[in-house]
């Protein structure tokens, strides 16, 4: 597997198989999509990106995740983004597989509302630092 497509499973994972975060959403799954939600998907969902530079072993970049709620008030969307923030601040892993040697999201450097134009729709984006190593191409 891709460097790169390990490291998104893990965060996928981390999101996705957490209870709490899931106990937000309708049927207790948690809808994350990678870059560019559905047409159409019901709220609330979240939208998950990785942007990296990498040098000749590192792998430095950000991992955003964009929360999107529709109800009358923000309340349900700022508890995702609480959760969101508790599941990936200071966050380490390595994979099972061994892609990924080590990985560390850092505390979030942006955390910022979004205005959409429609009434009632509550948007929130959250942007943590990573970085990464390809274990296969360091040992």
């Amino acid at each position: 597997m891709d460097t790169l497509q390990a490291v998104m499973e893990a965060l996928y994972t981390r999101l996705t198989g957490d209870p709490t975060l899931q106990g937000f959403f309708p049927g207790a799954t948690v809808k994350c999509f990678l870059e560019w939600a559905e047409q159409d998907a019901t709220f609330p969902y979240l939208v998950v990106r990785l942007d990296t530079a990498s040098d000749e072993f590192m792998e430095d970049g950000d991992f955003v995740v964009d929360i999107w709620d529709s109800a009358g008030k923000a309340d349900r969307a700022l508890s995702i983004r609480g959760r969101v923030r508790q599941l990936l601040y200071n966050y380490a892993f390595t994979t099972g597989a061994g892609e990924v040697g080590a990985a560390r999201l850092g505390r979030a450097r942006l955390d910022q509302a979004i205005p959409d134009e429609e009434p009632d729709i509550w948007r929130r984006e959250i942007t943590f630092p990573i970085r990464f190593f390809d274990k296969q191409g360091v040992w």
